[in-house]
């Protein structure tokens, strides 16, 4: 099975479900008080355009259900750092929007399509498109990114004596900043 970081390289179109990720990222309960959505929304995109590549973000289209935000909703379309974000306006969900740009596209071939609802995932399988559910695309994009990024470490060193390792607070920073809330919701 491809990994994210082999499906990335070969230049596909992405397609996210959005509310479909960000109900994979957020607690139902966090999501639920007044304005959280919005703002909720608003993170995930700010967390996708912070660790995706700039190829990627401009491959990225994120396409929100319009019916959750019809009263707060100023346009239908807009890019958020090169993220193409788009809200199903035209259809009853961004689940029939996503269906309908694979039944439409000249080359579905070349498209991945992020949902773990069956039916996106059916339409993708049919068209010969690639699909993955929203949870294994996480874990592949941060195992990818982790891949990235570590060093060889040597095992003979003492611990004691590295300046380089982080304080409890140094940690926690990161984990905050990577979307690691232990605790809160």
């Amino acid at each position: 099975m491809e990994s994210v970081a082999d499906r990335m390289s070969l230049k596909l179109q992405v397609i996210i479900d959005g509310y479909n990720l960000l109900h994979q990222v957020f607690s139902a309960r966090k999501l639920s008080a007044p304005g959280n959505l919005e703002r909720a929304r608003q993170e995930l995109l700010a967390r996708l355009a912070k660790h995706l590549t700039s190829d990627l973000r401009d491959r990225t289209m994120v396409i929100f259900d319009s019916s959750w935000d019809v009263e707060t909703l100023d346009r239908d379309r807009y890019v958020h750092h090169g993220l193409k974000v788009l809200f199903s306006t035209d259809f009853e969900t961004a689940d029939q929007m996503i269906v309908n740009l694979l039944m439409c596209s000249s080359a579905p071939q070349q498209m991945l399509v992020v949902s773990s609802d069956r039916e996106v995932q059916e339409a993708a399988r049919q068209r010969g498109s690639s699909y993955i559910n929203c949870l294994d695309w996480l874990d592949e994009l941060e195992d990818s990114r982790h891949r990235e990024t570590t060093v060889d470490v040597d095992d003979n060193c003492d611990d004691s004596k590295r300046s380089d390792l982080l304080t409890e607070e140094e940690k926690q920073a990161w984990l905050k900043e990577f979307g690691f809330h232990w605790g809160e919701d």
